[in-house]
């Protein structure tokens, strides 16, 4: 499961950002927020689980309130913080300054998923590390919604210390952790 080439490093963390992209991640991100908050109304398709949102009716078989989605995008930016170290020793071609970079990315994109879980339900399950096989125990407690912000905080500070200000120019730095998305997360 590890990366033994900068490419494949490379390849990881753009997979991080690619499963921002998967259905239905994005649709839940906006309606973890909207539907409580009075933004959308019910019209004449709402469904069944929508209204138990609006309504605060929330529990696990609800599909909009599935976070497995959520959890796909944190597992892999944990894999790029796990293994990235370990492609400096098997690619020379590699350098400190970029593996810094793309740590910096997995810290920035981990802290906004758990910005969004510990806001949207509170206290919810903090998982620190990558899962790589069957063996790793998904059976983890929920962690307080301050012990996840703290975290947040933690991998914010961290990614400030490590992202880059641009890559190049607008069009580069657009869809990717710069220091200044860091800085906005952060604010």
């Amino acid at each position: 499961n590890s990366s033994k080439t900068k490419e494949q490093l490379s390849s990881a963390v753009t997979g991080c950002y690619a499963s921002l992209l998967a259905d239905p991640l994005v649709e839940n991100l906006f309606l973890w927020g909207e539907l409580r908050a009075d933004m959308l109304g019910p019209g004449t398709a709402i469904s069944t689980e929508e209204t138990n949102v609006m309504n605060v009716n929330i529990n696990s078989a609800n599909k909009i309130t599935d976070w497995s989605a959520v959890y796909k995008t944190i597992n892999n930016c944990n894999t790029v913080l796990d293994f990235g170290p370990d492609v400096l020793k098997s690619d020379n071609t590699l350098t400190p300054e970029v593996l810094k970079s793309y740590m910096g990315e997995a810290h920035a994109l981990r802290a906004l998923m758990y910005f969004y879980l510990a806001r949207s339900f509170g206290d919810v399950p903090l998982k620190l590390t990558s899962t790589t096989s069957d063996a790793d125990n998904l059976q983890i407690p929920k962690s307080t919604q301050a012990q996840v912000f703290d975290q947040i905080l933690a991998d914010l500070k961290q990614a400030e210390t490590e992202v880059v200000k641009t890559y190049g120019n607008k069009d580069l730095d657009k869809g990717r952790m710069t220091y200044y998305t860091v800085e906005a997360i952060h604010r």
